[in-house]
């Protein structure tokens, strides 16, 4: 306490201790030793009391998980989550939450937003009391959000585990100790594992909000001026005109220029001239295998992987939480025993990653059989049913399609004073050139020899598939 006490005196500054009233400055550090002891061990004191208290309270605690560990009776102040309900200690599932819980899942999994099942919610809300918003008393929200949907998607209550948790004062909320299976299962674990899969969520992001889909380009379109994006404005609706031609009034603009007034770049840019040579130079190139429907022959395989990976990553948070406790052990026979479960937790998540490698090998076997003529019928299949009457297929249609180019596309710059789109792909590998007037000049940059600077393992992964999708190709 003196290293830090001494410097901070010596600036000048004056402490007063809160309880006492006493005042420590500079001058009782040099003239007034015993009271600056005083105060000292009434500081020590009540520090080893509060830290005799946090062991004890985290004692009682760790007996309460220890015992619905072994499935003792719950204590009746159990927070339970909102669609169980407590009686003569036992969990009860409340039929008409557990519906909703199973819609939000359903929904994800037909890649439908997390605000758009809050939006669907809150309408059935106005004529159904079944979607009405969960809340204990007073603590009851008025809507439904996304966020609110997110964390149901993301709690592993639903497949029936509570995760106890520890919240230091002025800390992180974090997990502690092992999971539990305490609740009646609503979700399996192989439906909860690809719900939360990182590579859905980042084409849930690349679809935007809403079931439009619209912007194929979405943030990925900038101005060749100033950098700022590009907004879509304008009506996506595609509509006929007497001579039965289908047209929209959609077009890009500079947001620079029609938002903050900072840029000259006025020009308004037809969405659909810039779409079609796109997606006629770029779709079919760009999809792959993970961009399909799986078929029933690879769905069982899907989901090994799902299971796999959270397996994996379950793993190396044990060995994560091992490792941590062992760093704060200062008994030598303690840190002994606790060497010997970092070790096992070691080995637990050397065979997991090893399992996932085997799932996801086995997936791609399975997938890798069809062939590039099948590819490009798959492809045409999804071009024509972007323009579906059907909102439901065209939606995943476009997702699909979106997905896709988000994952491959880096950024594309529209340059007004030449009057081209210059799109760009991850890693360099190739640009493509479109022109207002929809004429369109891909340049490939592939080369065997050479490796992409900077991208990261899952571009990596992206652009080797890219590369071996135009490989088969030619």
């Amino acid at each position: 306490m003196l290293g830090w006490l001494g410097p901070v005196l010596g600036l000048g500054l004056t402490i007063e201790v809160a309880k006492s009233g006493q005042i420590i400055d500079h001058d009782m550090m040099t003239n007034n030793i015993a009271g600056l002891m005083t105060v000292l061990i009434t500081a020590f004191g009540s520090h080893h009391e509060s830290k005799k208290k946090a062991e004890r309270v985290g004692a009682a605690w760790q007996q309460k998980r220890d015992k619905l560990a072994a499935g003792e009776v719950l204590p009746a102040k159990h927070h339970c989550p909102h669609w169980l309900e407590i009686e003569n200690g036992a969990f009860v599932v409340l039929k008409e939450r557990e519906r909703l819980v199973k819609m939000i899942f359903a929904n994800r999994l037909k890649g439908i937003g997390k605000e758009t099942t809050a939006r669907q919610f809150n309408e059935l809300m106005k004529t159904d009391p079944a979607f009405n918003t969960w809340g204990r008393g007073k603590r009851k929200a008025k809507y439904w959000t996304g966020t609110y949907v997110g964390r149901i998607l993301n709690n592993p209550a639903v497949m029936g585990y509570w995760q106890p948790h520890t919240h230091p004062r002025g800390g992180e909320r974090k997990p502690i100790g092992e999971p539990v299976m305490i609740y009646p299962q609503l979700i399996d674990r192989a439906t909860f594992d690809k719900a939360n899969d990182g590579r859905l969520d980042a084409q849930m992001r690349a679809q935007g909000k809403g079931r439009a889909v619209s912007n194929l380009f979405g943030p990925k379109a900038r101005c060749g001026r100033c950098g700022a994006k590009m907004d879509a404005m304008g009506s996506a609706r595609v509509r006929i005109n007497k001579k039965g031609e289908k047209h929209q009034h959609y077009f890009l603009y500079c947001s620079g220029n029609k938002r903050t007034k900072t840029c000259d770049h006025s020009l308004g840019w037809s969405y659909q001239r810039i779409e079609t040579p796109l997606l006629d130079a770029l779709l079919e190139r760009a999809m792959d295998d993970q961009h399909f429907a799986v078929d029933d022959g690879c769905a069982e395989l899907e989901m090994a992987v799902f299971a796999a990976r959270r397996d994996a990553k379950d793993a190396a948070a044990r060995l994560k939480r091992a490792l941590m406790v062992a760093n704060n052990i200062d008994d030598e026979e303690a840190a002994e025993a606790q060497a010997v479960i970092v070790g096992e937790r070691g080995k637990e998540s050397t065979a997991a990653k090893a399992a996932l490698e085997q799932a996801e090998e086995n997936l791609a076997t399975a997938r890798g059989k069809v062939s590039p003529a099948e590819h490009v019928r798959r492809v045409s299949e999804i071009r024509g049913m972007m323009e579906n009457d059907d909102p439901e297929e065209r939606y995943q249609a476009r997702s699909r399609a979106k997905a896709a180019l988000q994952d491959i596309v880096e950024r594309a710059d529209f340059d007004d004073r030449r009057g081209i789109v210059t799109v760009r792909l991850l890693g360099e590998m190739a640009v493509i050139h479109i022109w207002r007037n929809g004429r369109v000049g891909y340049l490939d940059l592939v080369h065997p020899q050479r490796k992409s600077v900077g991208a990261s393992s899952e571009q990596q992964e992206v652009i080797d598939r890219f590369i071996r999708r135009n490989q088969k190709a030619a």
